[in-house]
């Protein structure tokens, strides 16, 4: 089998399912719909212009400043800095860096309350799209990834 991205084409491992086709089989993304529409309501002008919308899954794909955790490099997720700090939804203070999903969710959501944090259900770390989040317990989180990644193996 070979899957074309980004205009490259690899054969995929055994069991690999394409980005689009992990979305459809995810049980916690069923009540989650794909949009051709983006509606970045509530984003700043310098965000929305380093997202891009797959059509295809409705994800809102990063494309700005990627930070990868050292210890596990497989962890890649946006980064986006403020001049000022978000707080309750209202940004103040000085110069902060957000991952960029929690940006985008708390722009366009609302706060995320203390002790959650939000899961990508679509599983691409670089969706920033709000509705493909959910938020839950960092234990809840690590339970659903290890899940995933098992059906993924197979």
């Amino acid at each position: 089998m070979t899957i074309f991205s980004c205009g490259a084409i690899f054969a995929p491992a055994v069991n690999f399912l394409p980005h689009s086709a992990a979305i459809l089989h995810n049980p916690d993304f069923a009540n989650y719909p794909l949009s051709d529409t983006a509606d970045f309501t509530g984003l700043p002008r310098g965000f929305v212009r380093l997202v891009r919308v797959n059509r295809t899954t409705g994800c809102w794909d990063w494309t700005g400043n990627v930070a990868v955790n050292p210890r596990y490099p497989w962890q890649r997720y946006g980064q986006w800095t403020v001049n000022a700090k978000m707080v309750r939804g209202v940004l103040q203070g000085k110069k902060h860096t957000y991952t960029a999903h929690k940006f985008a969710y708390v722009s366009q959501v609302g706060p995320i309350p203390s002790g959650l944090e939000p899961d990508h259900l679509c599983e691409n770390k670089l969706c920033v799209n709000p509705r493909h989040l959910e938020l839950v317990t960092h234990s809840e989180n690590m339970l659903r990834h290890f899940r995933r990644k098992a059906v993924r193996r197979g």
